[in-house]
């Protein structure tokens, strides 16, 4: 495929499309996957199979679909219909993607979504565990955060970039084994931040005097997110970026810990406890990414490679009270239970 390469989660990507975001490479031989935008797979009017659904909302289904996914009929590979209007078209190994949108949209209304929850499944049906999460390095080392949406995972990554970590990824961390221990690989160099983050982070760690939401572009036309360039965006509040990692960006990075954060309602200080191994595999369970739309031996792998990492791993549980004057102190909370 002619077009633009890509290094993303482990993975090489190529894509007939640019896909901001991610690290562009050299042309290789081969790709991991395939990312087409300006072309559909032949099975594109295959209809989902009804006995395939994996999600559907609403769940009624006399009622007409906002977000329908599955195996289309003849098994060749799984259709996302979102309530955008974007479609994308997998095939059943995650070599190919294949992207439509609605005429009222744009390709870069849709190219958001591939480097984010389209390869999040890509990785599991390649075999590959990931975490819908944001990472950062540490002193060489990466850390995960894991939580519900809009808990703040984004944001405390970029929290601690501005006091001196790497961004390791935003939406997608990929986990594997490398000669006995814990890896992971960089997902991306831009963070993905609402408005109002944007400007509490910026608010309470001393923010640039050009550190607006406008400064920086959306991930596209229709989102409500803005794209931070990363270690640009953080050597701004400070000029060494201690985390930075030797090498290619394509090379395993030591994966040191996990937090699951957990914003509390009310003003308390920030608190970070160490989780045994069964509680962490709960904790950590419903934010592997698409976990629910796995299922039989593809469920039953991810089980088995979670239970693994819960044993191997430090997992966490951080809590900190509302408002962004509560990051710095999180971002201590953090730096001290890595110490420990």
């Amino acid at each position: 495929m002619r077009g633009h390469w890509y290094f993303a989660s482990g993975v090489t990507l190529a894509s007939d499309h640019p896909i901001p975001g991610l690290f562009p490479i050299p042309p290789l031989e081969h790709a991991t996957v395939r990312v087409h935008f300006h072309a559909l797979p032949v099975w594109r009017d295959a209809p989902i199979d009804p006995a395939t659904i994996l999600r559907r909302e609403p769940a009624d289904t006399a009622l007409p679909a906002a977000l329908e996914i599955g195996w289309v009929a003849g098994g060749a590979g799984t259709r996302f219909q979102l309530p955008d209007g974007a479609e994308f078209f997998i095939d059943a190994d995650g070599a190919n993607v294949w992207c439509r949108w609605e005429q009222a949209h744009s390709v870069d209304d849709v190219v958001g979504y591939v480097a984010g929850s389209v390869l999040g499944y890509v990785l599991r049906l390649r075999g590959t565990l990931a975490l819908h999460a944001s990472g950062v390095i540490i002193q060489g080392r990466a850390i995960g955060f894991v939580g519900p949406s809009g808990a703040g995972k984004s944001t405390l990554a970029a929290a601690c970039c501005a006091t001196g970590a790497a961004l390791c990824t935003d939406d997608v961390l990929a986990i594997g084994e490398r000669d006995g221990g814990v890896v992971t690989w960089r997902g991306g160099d831009h963070l993905r931040l609402a408005s109002q983050s944007v400007r509490g982070v910026g608010a309470v760690l001393g923010r640039p005097p050009d550190w607006e939401p406008a400064t920086f572009g959306l991930v596209g036309p229709t989102w409500d997110k803005h794209m931070l360039p990363m270690p640009a965006a953080s050597r701004r509040f400070q000029g060494a970026v201690e985390g930075a990692v030797q090498g290619a960006v394509q090379d395993p990075i030591p994966l040191r810990a996990l937090f699951r954060v957990t914003p509390h309602v009310d003003p308390v200080a920030p608190e970070v406890v160490r989780v045994a191994a069964p509680e962490a595999l709960l904790m950590l369970l419903p934010h592997t990414s698409s976990a629910h739309l796995l299922a039989g031996t593809q469920a039953a792998r991810s089980l088995a490679q979670l239970s693994r990492l819960v044993e191997r791993l430090p997992v966490y549980r951080i809590e900190f009270g509302p408002g962004y004057e509560q990051l710095p102190h999180a971002v201590h909370a953090i730096r001290r239970a890595l110490d420990d």
